[in-house]
């Protein structure tokens, strides 16, 4: 460990580490974040290695362990993602927003995808509190601009009901829904309730409301989106031109759709999510060699995905736009401090063996 430390203090460092497998890796890993200041942005080979990464780093008393997933569907796919990872997500973000991540833990699929800058992801979100003022209505429309959307009974995640002063909501990163009662604009309780029985399941003093997408419209953010889809329709006024104008009318409107979270990068100015750290993190990757296969992949898949929805019709933002391209990624590296775990033996690594 002590050659570790050495070889990993000096500036640009690139270490490889040999000999360490499952719990012992993050356990290494936890020694070494002791004895650093800067955070930690620690890029596993799958989803499953990166939750017990974070896990087994937290058992061994390690603050600040954020796990960020990503997204389970392919680039560019006209699906609705998977609202309890988005839940997620935001939880992340709202992490390293407020300095709590001092370990972010992903994938290098997630941590390839651009995110909303932290000073715009910071103004969406909504604080609310028993006690606190709150115009129902107001915040009706606040809740309606991040994506959520209003009925009768809240039935899933990323609704809410209005009923004169009694709001119920489920946020896109909760358990449960809760049901917040008003006396005139004052906030005087809020519950968690059951979404089978409407029944109450227990008291609590705040809640913190997040983005239901990745994408939150703006007047100037879609003026910007129909500006690059008029250059694409051109003068044409056929099918092809109205369908090409078709995001950017929907978005104005308020309307929900498969696939618009793609255009974000149009009407946000995206970074990647390791930017929401004030400085540039060590970087540590877990089974380097099943990594740089996997953003290999990766990266041809997100070409391919994109030349099909041209085919498709769709005019959605270029790669480099949505994605982290090659030339920023290894930009940041230069920057960073490297820890790479190999396999059993790797020339020039650090070896760890048993004794």
């Amino acid at each position: 460990f002590g050659t570790l430390l050495r070889r990993f203090a000096a500036a640009g460092a690139d270490v490889d580490v040999a000999g360490l497998h499952g719990s012992a890796r993050a356990l290494m890993l936890a020694r070494l974040c002791e004895e650093q200041e800067a955070p930690f942005l620690l890029i596993a080979s799958d989803p499953v290695q990166a939750r017990d990464i974070a896990e087994d780093l937290s058992i061994f008393g390690i603050g600040g362990v954020v796990f960020y997933p990503g997204d389970e569907m392919l680039p560019y796919d006209y699906h609705d993602p998977d609202r309890n990872l988005t839940g997620m997500q935001m939880r992340a973000l709202e992490a390293l927003v407020r300095g709590d991540c001092r370990i972010l833990v992903c994938t290098a699929r997630a941590a390839l995808k651009r995110v909303f800058a932290p000073e715009d992801f910071e103004k969406m979100l909504i604080e609310l509190g028993t006690g606190s003022e709150q115009d129902p209505i107001e915040l009706a429309e606040r809740l309606a601009s991040l994506g959520y959307e209003r009925h009768e009974i809240v039935e899933a995640k990323g609704q809410y009901a209005l009923r004169g002063g009694i709001l119920d909501l489920f946020e896109v990163a909760c358990g449960d829904p809760v049901r917040i009662e008003f006396d005139g604009d004052e906030i005087v309780s809020m519950r968690d309730f059951d979404i089978e029985t409407q029944r109450s399941t227990g008291n609590r003093a705040n809640i913190t409301v997040r983005p239901f997408h990745h994408i939150v419209p703006t007047t100037e953010g879609i003026e910007r989106l129909s500006k690059r889809l008029e250059s694409i329709a051109g003068a044409r006024q056929d099918e092809g031109a109205r369908k090409t104008l078709l995001p950017a009318e929907r978005l104005e409107e308020g309307i929900s759709f498969f696939g618009m979270e793609h255009y974000a990068a149009d009407v946000h100015d995206l970074v990647p999510v390791y930017s929401y750290f004030e400085e540039i993190p060590h970087v540590v990757f877990c089974d380097a060699e099943a990594v740089e296969a996997d953003v290999g992949e990766f990266r041809e898949e997100i070409e391919r995905r994109f030349e099909k929805t041209r085919e498709e019709g769709h005019s959605y933002p270029e790669p480099g736009r949505v994605y982290i391209d090659e030339e920023e990624f290894e930009k940041m590296l230069g920057k960073a401090r490297k820890l790479r775990f190999r396999g059993l033996s790797w020339k020039g690594a650090v070896k760890f063996s048993a004794p």
